[in-house]
């Protein structure tokens, strides 16, 4: 009876440990799996605002753009209009490089 215990005892240590290595192999698993899940929601989402917020300063550049070489309002010539035009997109651009530098700095 008492090798039969002591057999069954050591058994039973041994099913556990293995249980309990196999459920801790189960939960790195899961953990890996649900930082690299996030991770990339986080990446998809934050270039999904980043890219709504250059898009916006895009169009905002292209209507002005647009308005001074088609509408005239300052009754320019078509080489001060082309000159004014390209005046304002390379605004914008430096504008939309300077919003992401200080962005990236935020972020470090």
């Amino acid at each position: 009876i008492s090798r039969g215990t002591a057999c069954d005892i050591d058994n039973s240590r041994l099913s556990n440990w293995k249980e309990v290595l196999a459920k801790f192999g189960e939960g790195a698993l899961a953990g890996v799996f649900a930082s690299l899940a996030t991770t990339l929601c986080d990446i998809f989402f934050t270039t999904s605002k980043f890219f709504v917020k250059n898009i916006r300063q895009i169009m905002a550049c292209v209507t002005r753009s647009a308005g001074v070489l088609l509408i005239n309002p300052d009754d320019l010539d078509l080489g001060e209009r082309i000159k004014a035009s390209t005046i304002i997109m390379a605004t914008g651009a430096a504008k939309d490089i300077q919003k992401k530098d200080i962005e990236k700095q935020k972020m470090t």
